[in-house]
């Protein structure tokens, strides 16, 4: 978005894909998943979703993936672990852990949830 008064690009907390909006930053630093509320109609990112925009150049950059580390959904069923993305300027993978006590001062959480057309 740019500003109509001085003609700079506005960042934008979130951005709209394919009917969702993801936010752009992560939050809720250094706190255990299981502290972490999530609001009613929002969900946590899936790790197939990471893969697939930070591929994307152009989306990388638009949803900060060249540099950030939070919680994403868990795919695996029957299991209490818990599963993170990770990326660097360059580089990006999947992790997870067992324990679902883990906590770090730079893992957070991103939110996504539908939007109305």
């Amino acid at each position: 978005m740019i500003c109509s008064k001085c003609h700079q690009e506005i960042k934008e907390d979130f951005i709209v894909i394919d009917g969702w909006a993801y936010e752009t930053k992560e939050h809720d630093f250094d706190k255990k998943l299981s502290n972490i509320e999530i609001p009613k109609g929002k969900e946590l990112w899936l790790p197939s979703e990471c893969r697939k925009f930070y591929e994307d150049k152009k989306l990388r950059e638009k949803l900060n993936l060249s540099d950030c580390w939070f919680f994403v959904k868990q795919v695996k069923d029957n299991t209490k672990d818990v599963a993170w993305f990770d990326a660097d300027s360059g580089w990006a993978f999947f992790n997870c852990g067992r324990v679902p006590t883990f906590a770090n001062l730079s893992l957070g959480v991103r939110f996504k949830w539908k939007v109305k057309k």
